[in-house]
């Protein structure tokens, strides 16, 4: 998801905090005339791993998975076949390249709550509740270490012009509920950045959150760690 929306704000995040970044890209020539030479290019089609695909995922500490169909009107077989179908070979082919990282994943806000905005979103995009779902029950089941990061309704407004909520869960999504897709590559960034968030499922949108985004990030890993530690009094 690299060369269009949050996903090439990710990269930039990614390269100013000194990161090495592969991009995997079915449009080459578009990926490089974004980065140039900042980045690794794989050219490859998620919708069709082949041998390069499987490639791209060896050797890597993170993957970050942002791909999805474009804003627009699309039928189901198309949303299968990106929003799950590319998610899952994305999955198996970090599996079976045993990367060292965890696995993020970029999804949107909302699914499991039957709000007028979630509603009007499925009859543009044909059944992207059911299959971003799933798409997320394939990330829990697949062993690897994981982040999902679910994002409200997205922007082009430069970063930082917003004040960002970060909570754990699923929130429903609000028609009032906007964040910038640069602010989102930020919490990502982030997240790569902190190596210890590990099965965390969060929810980003505008809003006056408590602390900064590592903060913000740190408190949605505290339910999950203290569930995992054992109590003392027994």
């Amino acid at each position: 998801g690299a060369t269009s929306g949050t996903g090439t704000h990710v990269v930039n995040a990614l390269l100013e905090q000194g990161g090495n970044v592969r991009v995997l890209a079915r449009n080459g020539p578009k990926a490089r005339a974004l980065f140039g030479d900042r980045v690794e290019l794989v050219v490859a089609d998620l919708t069709r791993p082949d041998a390069a695909f499987r490639a791209a995922f060896q050797d890597v500490g993170d993957v970050v998975f942002t791909a999805a169909v474009p804003p627009r009107p699309a039928g189901e077989a198309l949303i299968k076949a990106v929003d799950h179908d590319g998610l899952v070979a994305a999955l198996e082919a970090a599996r079976a390249a045993s990367i060292t990282g965890r696995f993020l994943y970029m999804n949107t806000m909302g699914k499991e709550h039957r709000t007028l905005p979630m509603r009007v979103l499925n009859l543009i995009k044909r059944g992207i509740s059911r299959w971003r779902i799933a798409a997320e029950q394939a990330i829990r089941s697949s062993g690897l270490p994981y982040v999902i990061v679910r994002a409200s309704m997205l922007t082009n407004k430069p970063e930082g012009r917003s004040l960002l909520s970060i909570t754990p869960g699923d929130a429903p999504l609000r028609f009032s509920m906007k964040v910038a897709r640069a602010d989102v590559a930020r919490v990502f960034a982030c997240a790569v950045a902190d190596k210890g968030l590990r099965k965390v499922e969060l929810s980003v949108t505008n809003g006056a959150g408590t602390g900064d985004i590592a903060t913000q990030l740190a408190a949605c890993q505290q339910p999950l760690q203290a569930r995992m530690e054992p109590d003392p009094d027994r």
